[in-house]
């Protein structure tokens, strides 16, 4: 747990965009979505934060996506 934002991340929990990100586009109201970026550009840019907190000594855990819940 942070105390302050001074305190090192050491676990952090990200769900990487795979499947359902791409399903939203059938219903952007439903889940906050104003427009749908490209697929595989979040899917890079999310493995660039995953690599940069491992870089800075974060353990990453990497949860599965939720069934339509694309956000």
């Amino acid at each position: 747990m942070l105390r302050d934002e001074s305190d090192r991340l050491r676990k952090v929990a990200v769900c990487t965009p795979r499947h359902e990100y791409s399903r939203a586009s059938s219903d952007f109201e439903r889940h906050n979505i104003g427009v749908l970026g490209s697929p595989k550009m979040a899917i890079s840019q999310h493995d660039t934060l995953k690599t940069a907190l491992r870089r800075f000594g974060a353990e990453v855990i990497d949860v599965p996506e939720l069934v339509d819940h694309p956000n």
